[in-house]
């Protein structure tokens, strides 16, 4: 599903195991951190931005002068009622940026994990790949098919998350679904 192969790869505590390395690189390189700052604005001109202003815990306000601007704030998917985000992913990078005068295009591709338990105040989600390539699971729709096979998703190097969610909204569409949920049989 790739222009490279790659390998499933699985971390305990996902969120963590990819920013509490990075942290640690960063400061070993000599970043400095300024923890508990929350951004408010960027600061910008009309061909650059050189900085940003930000507000502490404390209400101390900061003023942060940059020759160039990251931002890595995540993403938005907070925005959906069941998706697999840190919390912390409420869109506030976009704001910023489009605050700042950035043009933001293709808002609508927004990449979760496809699965989750279906029950009303429930979040929790299924770490798919392990039980559907390792377990055996399948995904099956109302008519008891299992739509990985239906839709050549079975290889793990031809399946994505896209191709996986656009398969299931496919049978919810197409009336194939229990009341708009697909199952995962686990047997």
């Amino acid at each position: 599903g790739h222009t490279y192969p790659r390998n499933i790869a699985c971390a305990e505590r996902i969120g963590a195991g990819l920013s509490l390395p990075m942290r640690r690189y960063s400061m070993k390189m000599g970043v400095q951190l300024l923890e508990g700052v929350m951004i408010t604005r960027l600061l910008s001109s009309r061909e650059s931005i050189g900085g940003a202003v930000g507000i502490d815990k404390q209400g101390q306000p900061y003023v942060l002068r940059a020759k160039s601007t990251v931002l890595a704030t995540g993403g938005l998917g907070q925005l959906y009622q069941r998706n697999n985000n840190a919390n912390e992913a409420t869109g506030d990078g976009y704001a910023l940026a489009y605050e700042a005068g950035a043009r933001l295009q293709d808002m609508e591709f927004v990449q979760f994990h496809p699965m989750c338990l279906a029950r009303p105040g429930t979040t929790a989600l299924i770490p798919y790949e392990y039980i559907v390539f390792t377990g055996g699971a399948a995904i099956r729709n109302n008519l008891g098919q299992d739509i990985m096979e239906l839709y050549g998703l079975r290889n793990p190097q031809a399946m994505t998350r896209d191709r996986l969610a656009q398969a299931m909204m496919n049978e919810i569409i197409a009336g194939r679904s229990h009341g708009g949920f697909l199952s995962l049989d686990l047997t």
